[in-house]
């Protein structure tokens, strides 16, 4: 079985040498996505500010739309899910690229 810390540390010798054709090359890029630089902690708060504002809208929207409250809160709760992930994804991505930050 492998651990985290044998992929942490496949990272590190793959780093050093140069190698990126390594079995657990996908994994290493991964780990280092989420090891980028920018706040995780902010990053998530974010994520979940935004969501709890824009997921009242499409309650709201669902609701006037179905006349359902309990379809809305359906709709509503599934997008919660999958636009969080997405943003914190998106957060992520942006936390790569050295353009505009500090």
């Amino acid at each position: 079985m492998v651990t985290l810390s044998d992929i942490a540390g496949y990272v590190a010798l793959d780093r050093r040498s140069g190698d990126a054709a390594g079995r657990f090359a996908p994994t290493a890029n991964l780990l280092n996505f989420i090891r980028s630089t920018g706040g995780h902690a902010r990053s998530i708060a974010k994520a979940i500010s935004y969501r709890a504002s824009s997921s009242l809208g499409t309650f709201a929207i669902a609701a006037l739309i179905t006349q359902n409250s309990k379809l809305a809160g359906g709709v509503a709760l599934a997008e919660v899910v999958a636009k969080t992930g997405l943003y914190y994804a998106h957060e992520r991505a942006w936390a790569l690229i050295p353009w505009g930050g500090r």
